[in-house]
């Protein structure tokens, strides 16, 4: 605070043999603080002045802009009624007020509404049948897997009766050979009775070839 006090003293040119510093305080001589008491309100007096003026610009400025702002919007409303006043006598626009009652109104926002709502019911349907067609191409890539699987059982399966087939024709045609044989074999052994070992015994190879054939059939 020295520091600050003595920069004030030197302001108001204050004659450094008319004041000393203490440790807290400020001696000044007779009559010298009266002096600084004096500048003092001479200072606060300048520093309102001031302050009025400054409050006084600002106050009028602000009229000043009012002021202005009024006489501008007085201008358009006398322009915006000039107009109006045209306008109102337009031929027109009475053929238009008349007119007016027998249009049909449109609400256009819930028209706007209606068709959003329309376009999000067909986004959403969009979506399902979207949704559905994914799911129905994989069932059908899957049925024509099932499809496929069954197509190469089934041809396995006619190969293999093919082959049975053929096997079979293979068994049949020895046996068709043999039972003429069987019949001529019979009707010798009816005729010749004296020889009956002989004949037992080709009736019996001829009955194991029989049932070897039937067996393999």
């Amino acid at each position: 605070y020295r520091a600050a006090t003595v920069k004030i003293l030197e302001n108001i040119a204050l004659d450094k043999e008319q004041f000393r510093f203490g440790l807290t305080k400020v001696f000044f001589r007779a009559g010298q603080l009266a002096h600084v008491e004096e500048l003092r309100e001479q200072r606060i007096g300048d520093m309102i002045k001031g302050i009025q003026a400054a409050s006084r610009g600002w106050l009028t400025r602000k009229n000043y802009k009012l002021v202005r702002e009024q006489t501008a919007a007085a201008k358009i409303i006398q322009q915006n009624l000039r107009a109006w006043m045209e306008f109102k006598n337009w031929p027109w626009w009475k053929l238009f007020s008349k007119a007016r009652p027998l249009c049909k109104r449109r609400n256009f926002e819930k028209e706007i509404k209606d068709k959003d709502r329309e376009i999000g019911d067909l986004k959403s349907s969009i979506s399902t049948a979207s949704e559905n067609k994914a799911k129905l191409e994989k069932t059908l890539q899957d049925a024509q897997g099932n499809l496929s699987d069954l197509q190469k059982q089934f041809n396995a399966q006619k190969e293999a009766l093919a082959a049975v087939g053929q096997q079979k024709d293979q068994v049949e045609s020895p046996r068709q050979d043999l039972e003429p044989r069987l019949d001529d074999l019979s009707t010798e052994m009816d005729d010749k009775p004296a020889q009956p070992e002989t004949l037992n015994t080709d009736k019996r190879a001829v009955d194991v070839k029989h049932r070897d054939l039937a067996d393999g059939l």
